[in-house]
């Protein structure tokens, strides 16, 4: 449509369209005032013999797009605080009840999916293979548990900050943090602080468990810097989200209710020798490498599951 009719900036989902402009981009469009692409649009509308309805071509500095409340100023997206009480209530009720049609399911799922949908998939494997919308089936401990927690969740939300969240690399974050775990314990290093600290956890469920507690332990103590803007390194390429729901769940919500955003890099393991040997309690090997070092214990927080 750029190249056609010059427009630009838009974006659809279904029967919906938006779009985004500057102050001097508007035009009078058959005795309206409205932005440029806007008008553009609708004369694309007029030459397909596309029916289209006045009221219903709005613009403003903040408005409603698919359910979300859109703020250009602030450049945030959020739901309004009556759809936040209205999807938190549905969740808790429907946490409530022991059985629900598959229609039912289908609805709340759908309704819910506009973000943190990893606490859905449970729901979803749930109801997955199912056809018959009348069918009744049961919740069970693990749909109960992530609903509630999404309800959590959705309720200490402030929204997605664009302005906020846009940074790239580490240069650009307010603290970066390398973490690394073995079979032994975990590492955490802030190299431009100069901190260090590692942990043996009492009982190692298995790598991949033992390998997210260092992430969760490393945006925790970034958290309580102050920080907002994390770049973390890791070694972990990938980790099973399964067996690490709840310290998943943990991170999501520590970023969730302190607006904190992360970016990721990825350092091989053989050259992060010094959070390595953090990690396997091998401080002397530390204060080799850094002289100057002065490794703490991790404080156990009582909150995250070890």
């Amino acid at each position: 449509m750029d190249r056609v009719f010059g427009i630009k900036r838009i974006e659809n989902l279904m029967d919906d369209t938006w779009g985004i402009c500057t102050e001097d981009e508007f035009v009078t469009f058959k005795g309206n005032i409205m932005p440029l692409d806007q008008a553009r649009f609708l004369c694309l509308f007029d030459i397909l013999n596309i029916p289209w309805d006045w009221k219903k071509q709005v613009w403003d500095e903040k408005l409603e797009i698919i359910g979300h409340h859109v703020d250009a100023n602030n450049l945030s997206f959020s739901l309004s605080l009556r759809k936040k009480h209205n999807l938190i209530t549905a969740l808790r009720t429907f946490v409530s009840i022991k059985q629900h049609q598959l229609k039912d399911w289908q609805l709340l799922l759908s309704w819910s999916s506009w973000g943190l949908i990893f606490a859905l998939q449970a729901a979803w494997d749930k109801t997955g293979s199912k056809i018959y919308r009348n069918l009744f089936i049961p919740t069970n401990t693990k749909v109960q548990g992530d609903l509630q927690w999404l309800a959590s969740a959705i309720e200490d939300s402030m929204g997605v900050y664009l302005f906020d969240s846009t940074f790239c690399g580490p240069r650009q974050a307010d603290v970066l943090v390398v973490s690394n775990a073995c079979p032994k314990g975990i590492g955490v290093w802030f190299p431009n602080s100069a901190e260090e600290f590692h942990h043996l956890p009492p009982q190692v469920r298995d790598i991949y468990w033992v390998k997210l507690l260092s992430i969760t332990y490393a945006l925790k103590l970034a958290a309580e810097r102050g920080a907002r803007k994390i770049f973390i390194c890791i070694t972990t390429k990938k980790i099973a989200c399964r067996s690490v729901r709840p310290l998943f769940c943990f991170i999501i919500h520590l970023l969730v209710t302190q607006n904190i955003d992360v970016r990721v890099g990825h350092i091989p393991g053989a050259k992060n020798i010094i959070v390595g040997a953090l990690s396997r309690g091998e401080l002397l090997q530390v204060n080799h490498l850094l002289p100057n070092s002065r490794v703490s214990q991790i404080p156990i927080n009582p909150s995250i599951p070890e």
